[in-house]
């Protein structure tokens, strides 16, 4: 469901207009960057569903979350609590 969201804008998302926006401009990610998640998201999930170069697709999904971790979550460490 998440993978139609980003890049779709199925399920209530903002599509890939809305989400290019949000990472270009809220979060200041570069547009390049910002566009290899989407797509690091949506393909590699559709990937890893379809068993499509599965290795590949979780590399892509866990860089994805990776970077995500390192740039929103550090502030308040790894364990929340």
């Amino acid at each position: 469901m998440l993978l139609s969201q980003k890049m779709l804008g199925w399920f209530g998302g903002h599509g890939f207009s809305g989400t290019m926006g949000f990472f270009t401009h809220v979060m200041g990610i570069p547009a390049p960057f910002a566009f290899l998640a989407i797509c690091a998201e949506f393909f590699g999930g559709l990937g890893l569903i379809f068993g499509v170069l599965a290795r590949i697709a979780a590399l892509g999904i866990i860089t994805n979350m990776m970077v995500a971790v390192f740039t929103v979550h550090i502030a308040n460490g790894f364990f929340m609590n």
